[in-house]
């Protein structure tokens, strides 16, 4: 069925739809198509992808979802079968082509069958998987994306793709581009909010943030979209760090505590993700790239910080900042204080001395749970 020209593709699919919507295919029809024919459980993948683009192009929700539910019920019944990981990818395609309101209602009916997707769309026992399964990803999360505002399905769903990017250059960037349209829901203290009562990031967030910034900003593949990225992260280090000293009273509010512990906590994000792309990703030269490039996108807000060895970091050089990264970078750092020296371009510029210690107190806890597993 992969031979089949698009054109084929578009007729077949307009007659399925068609047949589906006269009632001669129904749901409960469909399975047992799938299990004695075209989606045998034993038929090589190719047998079973061209038939997703074909359900996928009727764009109508109850056919694909019936499909959708189909596929999983008919792999879970096999869960040793090597093309798991191909057929995932299959119901993420026709997933994908779900409108954005109709995705959200699969998502949130079908929480158990949504999960199971995720979880085997990268499966590293099949072959090809950050091929197909990366394609796949970075199409469901694409559509994702556009559920707007975001629900604790779709977030729920960007979270838990987050370790099944792979190398796959289009699911990083779709990844990438569900943080910059949402930052301001996910780094809120909203009900879907990664920010805890005490205004540092919560813990189980923390990790999801480190992951996405290690595979994203501090290995490579790079997203096209990386540049981006960082600046929107970038803007928010600077607002938060301006607001912080545009307030920095000898007293501060509680307001202005939480905020430095949003700001510490989100910075030690960075160095944790820094710290997964050097030891568990094995990228060490991409992650230095990628702290040297968050680096000196950020040099010039903070102009009168002392760069070690003298000078004003606004005045050295990328070689300059890479040769410090590099001399301050312990492999497998244990201690906040062997972590990437990142923390100085905002823990530095805190005039009020109580909330540097907010700040401080957040980073090295990010970077604690980080270390221990715990985020």
């Amino acid at each position: 069925m992969d031979a089949t020209s698009p054109a084929d593709r578009a007729v077949v699919s307009k007659a399925i739809d068609a047949a589906f919507d006269a009632g001669v295919l129904t749901a409960k029809d469909l399975l047992p198509v799938e299990q004695g024919g075209l989606l045998c459980a034993y038929n090589p993948p190719g047998d079973h992808a061209g038939l997703a683009a074909i359900i996928a192009a009727t764009h109508d929700p109850a056919l694909i979802t019936a499909y959708a539910n189909g596929e999983v019920a008919l792999m879970t019944a096999y869960p040793d079968y090597q093309a798991t990981a191909s057929r995932a990818a299959t119901i993420a395609t026709a997933l994908a082509s779900l409108p954005p309101a109709e995705l959200q209602k699969y998502l949130k009916a079908h929480p158990d069958q949504a999960s199971w997707v995720i979880d085997h769309i990268n499966d590293p026992a099949a072959s090809g998987s950050d091929m197909s399964g990366g394609t796949a990803l970075a199409a469901l999360l694409k559509t994702v994306d556009k559920i707007k505002p975001p629900t604790r399905e779709s977030i729920g769903l960007f979270e838990a793709s987050l370790p099944m990017l792979g190398k796959s250059k289009a699911a990083r960037e779709a990844a990438a581009q569900f943080f910059i349209d949402h930052k301001n829901v996910l780094l809120s203290d909203g009900p879907l909010g990664y920010i805890s009562k005490n205004g540092a990031i919560s813990v189980g967030k923390q990790a999801v943030l480190a992951e996405l910034f290690a595979n994203t900003l501090f290995s490579k593949p790079k997203p096209a979209n990386a540049g981006a990225l960082r600046d929107s992260v970038s803007a928010t280090l600077e607002s938060l760090s301006d607001s912080l000293n545009a307030n920095g009273d000898d007293e501060p509010s509680v307001a202005m505590k939480e905020l430095a512990r949003t700001l510490g906590s989100l910075v030690g994000t960075l160095e944790s993700g820094f710290q997964v792309a050097v030891d568990r990703l094995e990228a060490r030269n991409d992650a230095i790239d990628g702290a040297v490039d968050l680096f000196t996108s950020l040099a010039g807000v903070i102009p009168d910080l002392p760069f070690p060895g003298g000078g004003l970091i606004k005045d050295a050089t990328v070689d300059q900042i890479a040769k410090w990264l590099k001399n301050g970078l312990h492999e497998e750092a244990a201690d906040p204080s062997e972590a990437i020296p990142f923390h100085v371009l905002f823990g530095g510029t805190l005039e009020n001395g109580d909330l540097a210690t907010n700040y401080d107190a957040a980073r090295v806890e990010a970077y604690i749970n980080s270390h221990l597993g715990l985020a």
